[in-house]
């Protein structure tokens, strides 16, 4: 499990103090998460007595208790899962055929330009699952070599419209879809590849908005499945065995990069109260920077205390993760507040049997969390009018002018584009 975003399940391994044989200037903190790391800087923190205030903050609750509050122990994927049967699929295959028929254009993709009155009311209650159960749902049955990649973002958009009908941008593009896909094949410079398209691992995260919506067009030769772990739950075991971590997630000094300069560093929380349901909301590589997306030594970096709290995040969420396993013409959709998500290392097979995921951004404005003002900017520019009236499709398997390739100074947070 060594190449995997989820690490062993150790939560918060206990400091020794026999033997301090280093100190915190030769541990640093990087994209990828290290046990070993994390156990000599909590002994040393322990040890000079900088590890966090031990209580929790005003306004966070001492135990967060929703359906999303889950463990590996007591959730699995396939409690998750519904198998479409025969009628279903042949009524999906009619609802393409309808909305081909038509003059609807891509945008228009709707509940409505593609109706499914038999599959559709159980799509609704996907939403109440999301929203308010346990934060996440998935369809099987599909087989996306059946159809062109046309009718593959058609069915996915369509699908998508009956669980939230609100679709999101992805870049300053305005790309309503994106292809999670490797780009070997593109001779583009490394800055350029955002971490999401390459084969490595992803730590934990989660991106700006309310649901993401994946749907798994191929899936990888080995590695690649994925990892979900309840934000309460997370939540619950940090406010239980280190409180103090809980007031260093919250406080408003976490140097998030916004892009390639310098000076656009934009100081915030990663944990906000949400009533009782709290969340985070953050990337870590916008914080520790990647092999592919240094981050620049003129901004500030983390304290040893942040870093400390970063890790402690990420091993908690490992601790209680439900595996996924991305299986090809799987399609799911995950609350992007109530469910943090990583992603395993993974190899492709040969051209034509390399993974590749099509992504979907949604919200649906009667439900959804009380959004921060602090956040609000963010949620405005991914569901904004202006952006989706000139939304565009990328509908083959490669991008050429899409998130993957584009400088980063036109995002603003590499929590833009983390995901699986």
């Amino acid at each position: 499990m060594a190449s995997v975003a989820q690490p062993p399940r150790i939560l918060h391994p206990t400091p020794n103090h026999s033997s301090l044989q280093y100190s915190l200037a030769d541990i640093g903190i990087e994209a990828t998460p290290s046990l070993e790391k994390y156990m000599k800087r909590r002994e040393l923190l322990a040890s000079s007595r900088r590890s966090s205030y031990e209580s929790l903050p005003t306004g966070f609750p001492e135990f967060a208790d929703s359906p999303a509050t889950w463990s590996s122990e007591t959730l699995k994927y396939e409690d998750l899962l519904y198998t479409l049967n025969d009628e279903e699929v042949a009524e999906i295959e009619s609802a393409l055929d309808f909305f081909n028929a038509s003059s609807a254009t891509l945008n228009e993709i709707s509940a409505t330009t593609f109706p499914l009155p038999i599959l559709g009311p159980k799509l609704q209650n996907f939403s109440d699952e999301i929203y308010f159960g346990r934060g996440a749902a998935a369809l099987r049955g599909l087989r996306p070599d059946k159809y062109c990649p046309f009718d593959s973002t058609v069915i996915f958009a369509g699908i998508s419209s009956h669980v939230a009908a609100e679709r999101g941008v992805q870049s300053k593009l305005s790309d309503f879809l994106v292809h999670i896909r490797n780009p070997e094949n593109k001779e583009v410079p490394g800055h350029a590849v955002r971490f999401t398209f390459t084969r490595n691992a992803l730590p934990f995260h989660n991106d700006s908005y309310d649901v993401i919506a994946m749907y798994v067009l191929e899936g990888s030769s080995t590695g690649g499945q994925g990892y979900w772990a309840s934000s309460a739950q997370v939540y619950n075991d940090i406010a239980a065995t280190r409180p103090g971590l809980i007031s260093t997630l919250a406080k408003s000094d976490w140097p998030f990069e916004n892009s390639c300069s310098a000076s656009l560093v934009s100081p915030r929380p990663l944990l906000y109260p949400g009533g009782n349901r709290p969340f985070f909301y953050y990337s870590r590589i916008n914080l520790t920077g990647s092999t592919v997306q240094p981050r620049s030594a003129k901004i500030p970096q983390l304290s040893d205390v942040q870093a400390d709290a970063l890790d402690a995040l990420h091993f908690t969420a490992a601790k209680h993760a439900m595996v996924v396993p991305q299986l090809k013409g799987d399609m799911y959709f995950v609350n992007n507040l109530a469910i943090l998500h990583a992603r395993e290392a993974y190899a492709d097979g040969p051209e034509g049997q390399r993974r590749h995921l099509m992504r979907l951004w949604l919200s649906d404005e009667k439900f959804g969390y009380s959004i921060p003002q602090e956040l609000k900017w963010r949620w405005d520019e991914v569901f904004s009018d202006s952006a989706r009236q000139n939304g565009r499709w990328t509908v083959e398997k490669e991008h050429s002018t899409c998130p993957i390739f584009i400088p980063r100074s036109l995002y603003n947070d590499e929590s833009s584009g983390s995901t699986s």
